[in-house]
């Protein structure tokens, strides 16, 4: 059977948790944990490579030592060293090391003190006070290890990252559409809906030999046991784990197959009720008036057969989305072409894998127009976190890299920790010289709720805070969220201009769906980035996508309330009030249409505090993509910040603050507007590079002419520059743009 990148990075995670157990050299232990990851998301087939006789000197983390090992795991699906630690300790520990709050030297004392190998057997130490005694321990430790323990258990119910299942999918149905006689083989179920997890794999199949296809389904080279096979229906258990589930239907029945069988049975239980009471029976294998069939071909016809508009998958959960169907306004989706960047991505100079660089070719050629380097600060000393000085010389390389690149844009971040206090791992100074800065919480995840909550609220409330990163803190299948009142912090986002972020680890899909949609109708942009540690992770900005999708549901009111701001702007002939809406609309000419809308929110304090908040998206569309963009600026006043304990801190805030907002006016008159009309501060702020066509011609003393930009793309990128795109907003104004 072919070994996958999976099984060998699968075998170097479990020979690095065996040799942390018996307590081996931190460096060996981390060598083959880094090669577990890069060989987990590396983009070529390893096991391909080796058939080729291929070298694997140029995978990075791999030297000569692992790539022997990785032979002969390709030859015999294990090594020597496997089975000699294997075989030195109980395998079973292992597990353990994923309960939180027990680490190597944890594990080896349970076992050598209570005989502790299995979760079970922790439980149970724990649940009779055995623990609490050992030295080291506790009564609290031991009171966090049950929780934690109850909590891992409840997550044993085999379920599958999406990326996981994706992996052992897409081979799948790539032999069933090889297979002679087949027309048609598509997922189903959770996993064709996009969600965060899946339980199994659904397969629907069209062909008009169903024994055929089923025999050849059940001698699939993955399949480790077969569960049941007949003519029409098969289940298999894959070598991975995960269960495989067969359905061959004729041609005529496959859109009612694939509406059944993706479900959710929530959602196939409503548009059941809604037949019922038409007097039409709607089933995997059609609908029917009586013993007619009417409809079942394709998913369009069977909705419509019951008055209803074609669901997509991603929403197919009884939330309200029938109700929309039935009334023709369900929202237009995000789409990843929509995404021009990312605002959340990781260097080798932290706990990345490629260089900054490497990172900025890679954002580039997957057709990002910028993506901000935001690597980990001090306060994360795993991740050998950024100190001032360091951050320093990396702000430098950005700038040089800003100067020399073409086609994408990088701007300075940082990702800091979130300390239990509410602070921030840095000071005011450092982070004053970046365009943006993400906050995280990465450790006491076991405060109250209370204490929790107030902790991110008072970073939120830091003056240079802009994003708050994977809100939630949880690892699907590993950690829960940590305890905290997210609707408390959606309106404090809302309050100080924050946004939230849609992290698309795999493993984090963070914000959750249903707070995506909470965020979306509280008007709190949301920001869906990679957290990219290797070049390769930048590709699961398409997962955030498939999350934020999920959250679409609610996305209808933003869709009437872009609407109803462009219909009372064009009112207001565009003139900006107290609380304003500006709208320009460029000339139509073909299927090119530029609209702008702006909603202007200006408050002024009589306590030296001057907030102007604005919010502008421009939309283009060239009849081959459109890109969104939010653009930020400062207009009459400074972002709201603490006042600088020391005059002599302040004026080169001050200065500095004036150069920005230049810069951007020259950004933006670059780009071909009369005006920067909308201009936006929410604490993410736009100190992006200018465009370097305005930096020239301000250098020679002339004026900015337009013809300097070409007509084309440039504009848009050049807005991009002073931009953070985030799909709340692009989706909200995609109906406001129409082709002439």
């Amino acid at each position: 059977m072919p070994i996958h990148n999976a099984d060998f990075a699968a075998v170097f995670a479990e020979i690095a948790d065996l040799l942390e157990i018996q307590g081996a050299n931190p460096f060996r232990v981390r060598a083959y944990r880094n090669a577990a990851r890069t060989i987990g998301g590396l983009g070529r087939d390893i096991g391909a490579l080796i058939a080729a006789g291929r070298s694997l000197d140029d995978i990075p983390t791999i030297g000569a030592d692992l790539a022997g090992k990785l032979r002969e795991i390709a030859t015999t699906g294990t090594c020597a060293l496997q089975r000699q630690l294997r075989g030195a300790l109980p395998a079973a520990l292992v597990e353990l090391l994923g309960v939180p709050g027990l680490g190597a030297k944890r594990v080896r004392a349970l076992h050598d003190a209570l005989g502790v190998e299995t979760l079970e057997q922790l439980k149970t130490a724990a649940e009779h006070g055995k623990i609490r005694g050992l030295p080291g321990f506790g009564e609290k430790t031991e009171a966090h290890i049950a929780e934690a323990i109850g909590a891992r258990l409840r997550r044993k119910s085999q379920r599958f990252l999406l990326s996981f299942a994706t992996q052992y999918l897409t081979p799948l149905l790539t032999y069933l559409r090889e297979t002679p006689g087949v027309s048609e083989a598509v997922a189903a179920g959770s996993f064709r809906r996009r969600c965060e997890s899946v339980g199994d794999l659904d397969i629907v199949v069209t062909s008009g030999d169903p024994a055929k296809v089923s025999a050849r389904f059940v001698e699939y080279g993955e399949v480790a046991r077969v569960l049941a096979s007949g003519d029409t229906r098969s289940s298999v258990v894959l070598r991975c784990g995960i269960q495989a589930d067969l359905r061959v239907v004729s041609p005529a029945a496959l859109g009612a197959a694939l509406v059944y069988f993706t479900g959710s049975k929530a959602h196939n239980i409503a548009m059941r009720r809604i037949a019922q009471a038409r007097d039409l029976k709607i089933n995997e294998y059609g609908v029917f008036d009586g013993e007619r069939r009417i409809a079942g071909a394709t998913e369009e016809s069977v909705y419509a057969s019951i008055g209803l508009a074609w669901v997509p998958p991603e929403l197919r959960e009884n939330r309200g989305e029938i109700e929309a169907a039935r009334e023709g306004r369900l929202p237009a989706l995000v789409e990843r072409k929509h995404l021009r960047g990312d605002l959340h991505a990781h260097t080798n100079a932290t706990d990345g894998r490629d260089s900054l660089r490497d990172m900025a070719l890679e954002a580039r050629k997957r057709g990002l127009d910028y993506l901000a380097i935001t690597d980990h600060a001090r306060g994360l000393g795993v991740a050998h976190g950024l100190d001032a000085e360091r951050l320093a010389r990396q702000i430098d390389e950005i700038d040089r890299l800003n100067e020399t690149l073409d086609g994408i844009v990088l701007p300075k971040g940082i990702e800091v920790d979130i300390l239990e206090d509410g602070s921030l791992d840095l000071p005011d100074g450092v982070l004053a010289r970046l365009d943006l800065v993400v906050g995280a919480v990465h450790g006491h995840f076991d405060l109250s709720r209370a204490a929790q909550t107030e902790r991110v609220l008072r970073a939120m409330d830091h003056p240079y805070f802009s994003i708050l990163a994977h809100p939630s803190g949880r690892l699907l299948g590993e950690r829960d969220a940590c305890d905290i009142d997210l609707a408390r912090v959606i309106e404090h986002a809302r309050a100080r201009g924050c946004h939230l972020e849609l992290n698309a680890q795999p493993q984090r899909l963070d914000l959750a769906d249903v707070w995506c949609r909470h965020a979306a109708e509280a008007g709190v942009l949301v920001s869906i980035d990679s957290d990219a540690h290797r070049r390769e992770d930048l590709g699961h900005l398409g997962i955030g996508v498939d999350q934020a999708r999920l959250a679409d549901e609610g996305a209808g009111a933003q869709h009437a309330h872009a609407r109803a701001v462009a219909a009372a702007a064009r009112a207001d002939d565009g003139r900006r009030r107290d609380v304003g809406v500006g709208v320009r609309a460029g000339a139509c000419s073909g299927a090119r249409v530029c609209v702008e809308i702006g909603i202007g929110i200006d408050i002024d304090i009589d306590i030296d505090i001057d907030i102007d908040i604005d919010i502008g998206i421009g939309i283009g569309i060239d009849g081959r993509f459109a890109k969104a963009f939010v653009r930020q600026a400062r207009h009459g006043g400074q972002r709201r910040r603490r006042r600088p304990s020391h005059e002599e801190d302040a004026a080169p805030a001050r200065l500095n603050a004036k150069r920005r907002r230049r810069r951007l006016r020259a950004s933006m008159r670059a780009c071909g507007r009369a005006r920067p009309c909308i201009d936006a501060a929410p604490s993410c702020s736009a100190r992006f590079p200018q465009p370097r066509d305005a930096r020239r011609a301000r250098a020679n003393g002339g004026a900015l002419r337009r013809r300097r930009i070409r007509a084309s793309a440039r504009p848009a990128v050049a807005a991009a520059r002073a931009a953070a795109i985030h799909f709340a907003v692009q989706k909200a104004l995609i109906v406001a743009v129409a082709a002439c």
